[in-house]
């Protein structure tokens, strides 16, 4: 649901400039979810943030030229994007923006585009099905060579699963070892588990945290699987 201001600020950097050397862009706007759902929402309740410029050029609020596209054949069709493991073909915004961008167009945030995402009703069972579908990435990373701007590091989908990896190697240390000092292997994850923990309602801090270490030990493992499968290392 996008706010009053939503399309005239998308626009604005494309339209800046004389018509005929108007520089290629891509423009993605700032997607929060709608506030008075969001402040009802439930622990696992699903919504999109998008509050700074990603590499995988959500569709729920950017901006192409219109000729930026076609050069580029558009938007790729079903037997160009690789399933989830539920079967759904997915990543064809990024895939899309990928190809714009190694065609010569540059990335702008605008925060002033503001678009509203609605809360959608979720539980814990859900979010983990979900969180498998992480599997998808090993084989983007191989579907295209700007596919490595959107992980972190090159190699992880975010600073957290880095954090993850590092927590499961510390835990298998003490375990080998029964060197406690190796421990301090989980203090990135839980660092950067935290905010996440304290922002999913009902439940106590440990019980939430715990949940969000099963989910992640569980997209670990669909993306170590995939990443075998595409021969594409993507933690």
């Amino acid at each position: 649901m996008p706010t009053p201001t939503w399309l005239e600020r998308l626009c604005a950097p494309l339209l800046t400039g004389v018509e005929e050397v108007r520089p290629a862009l891509v423009v993605q706007g700032r997607t929060m979810p709608v506030p008075e759902e969001s402040a009802k929402a439930g622990g696992w309740d699903r919504t999109i943030w998008v509050l700074r410029p990603t590499w995988l050029f959500e569709t729920c609020n950017i901006a192409y030229r219109m000729c930026d596209l076609t050069a580029v054949g558009g938007f790729p069709g079903r037997t160009d994007t690789p399933p989830n493991p539920s079967g759904k073909q997915v990543a064809e915004d990024a895939l899309a923006g990928w190809k714009v961008i190694e065609h010569g167009a540059a990335l702008v945030f605008e925060p002033g585009a503001v678009v509203h995402h609605r809360v959608e009703p979720s539980t814990y069972a859900v979010w983990l099905r979900d969180i498998r579908g992480r599997a998808v990435f090993p084989a983007l990373a191989g579907a295209h060579p700007l596919a490595r701007r959107a992980f972190w590091g090159r190699w992880f989908l975010s600073s957290r699963s880095a954090a993850t990896v590092l927590a499961v190697a510390a835990g298998v240390l003490w375990l080998v070892t029964g060197r406690r000092s190796w421990l301090a292997g989980l203090l990135p994850w839980v660092v950067s588990a935290l905010p996440e923990a304290r922002h999913r309602p009902g439940r106590p801090l440990v019980v939430r945290l715990a949940q969000l270490a099963l989910g992640d030990l569980v997209g670990l493992a669909a993306t170590s699987q995939a990443s075998l499968r595409h021969r594409r290392l993507v933690l």
